[in-house]
């Protein structure tokens, strides 16, 4: 099976550097632009399947990108639960003004830059829990399609990333290491 992992275009949460998790924040304008430069991308290519997120920004990416509607809404593969971290700015660390407490603003740090020392919050998902549901979600598709099958899953960077983890069997800590931005793919050959 030939996977093609595509993270979904912008949104304003995206621009404004905010934590979106599970807020169906929508595709701002440069989003949709996005999501139709990957169309032109994946023009060439023919897909058995195409799983998405749940959210919106990553079913209007996968239609847009690939003028499709019979997409496959999978919940295994909806962003990172953040908890009470959702709709904060990690912009704090990088020097710009913040809107959460010292413990929230180090914890967002830990998020992108020392994932082994980040700390879900009480109502949010760990990394493990991610990393579980994309390794269930893949071993599901392996099972489904043969060695010749093309499919297409469009989600988001954190369920992207246990994805790429599991694959190359990294440690947490290289968690965010091979980049995936917004309406860019990846192909993993299994």
């Amino acid at each position: 099976m030939r996977l093609y992992l595509a993270r979904h275009g912008q949104t304003d949460w995206n621009y404004q550097k905010k934590m979106q998790g599970r807020v169906d924040t929508a595709l701002n304008d440069t989003g949709i632009s996005q999501a139709c430069e990957l169309k032109e991308k994946l023009k060439d290519l023919s897909f058995d399947a195409i799983y998405v997120s749940p959210l919106s920004r990553a079913v209007n990416t996968a239609k847009i990108a690939t003028g499709r509607e019979d997409v496959i809404i999978d919940e295994r593969i909806i962003e990172m639960d953040y908890g009470s971290l959702q709709g904060k700015t990690y912009r704090p660390f990088l020097g710009q003004e913040a809107d959460s407490s010292d413990e929230e603003q180090e914890n967002m740090k830990n998020y992108f830059f020392a994932p082994q020392d980040y700390k879900a919050p009480e109502d949010g998902e760990t990394y493990e829990q991610v990393i579980a549901r994309a390794d269930d979600f893949i071993n599901d598709l392996l099972l489904k399609y043969d060695k010749s099958a093309n499919v297409l899953v469009v989600a988001h960077a954190a369920i992207l990333h246990a994805i790429l983890l599991n694959y190359h069997r990294l440690p947490l800590e290289k968690y965010w290491e091979i980049p995936v931005n917004n309406a860019e793919y990846v192909i993993l050959d299994y």
